[in-house]
């Protein structure tokens, strides 16, 4: 639900990945009526998508991932493992 208001202008990014609705589903694998709105993405070369959970999400902020994702090229075990570190810390856990 905070996405959809994320999208709309009502919530900024930081207001959004706190509000209290950020973990509500509005739609799920399974679900009944459910609209799919899928869209045409252009990537470029060396354009990478992550596609995560709010463990990482919550945790470490866009900037944050998008420098490890930088930083690690084309090495993605090593981001993962470097994205799920800072996730770990962020949220206090150590394994």
């Amino acid at each position: 639900m905070a996405a959809k208001r994320l999208a709309l202008g009502a919530l900024t990014q930081t207001e959004a990945r706190f509000h209290l609705s950020r973990n509500e589903l509005t739609a799920y694998v399974g679900m009944e009526d459910v609209s799919t709105k899928a869209r045409p993405l252009k990537l470029g070369p060396g354009d990478k998508i992550l596609l995560c959970s709010d463990g990482l999400w919550s945790a470490v902020d866009d900037e944050e991932m998008a420098q490890v994702l930088r930083e690690k090229g084309p090495y993605l075990g090593a981001a993962l493992i470097g994205l799920l570190s800072r996730a770990n810390a962020a949220s206090g856990r150590t394994t």
